[in-house]
This record gives structure tokens, sequence and C-alpha cells, in this order.
């Protein structure tokens, strides 16, 4: 179940943004302001290039 591992959030969000966590090889992602809605699922390697394009500014 996706209760099993914790939420986390960034630092710098405050109260409203969303949360990720990762459990069995997957990232979840959703609405911290929507906690019972459905989550967005990604695999490790999508997660990867995510933040890698965030964190030079290609996203």
């Amino acid at each position: 179940m996706l209760n099993e591992a914790a939420w986390r959030s960034g630092s710098l969000s405050g109260q409203t943004c969303l949360e990720a966590r990762c459990r069995a090889g997957q990232i979840f992602v959703r609405d911290s302001k929507c906690p019972s809605q459905p989550h967005l699922r990604f695999g490790l390697g999508a997660w990867n290039a995510f933040l890698v394009g965030v964190r030079f500014g290609v996203l």
C-alpha cells in the first residue's frame, strides 16, 4: 500500500505543494492539499531525468 512509506515535501515549499515518496523502485507524487486524490507514479529513470532537467534549467 502507498501508506507504508512517508510522504516528503520540499523544505522551501510551505504547506501548499507536491509531496513525493519512493516505494518499490517507483516514485509517487501527490498534491498535498488533496492527498486522497489519485497519485502520479514514475519509474526511477523518468524521475531522475526530471530532476536533472530541473537542476539544469531545462524544465
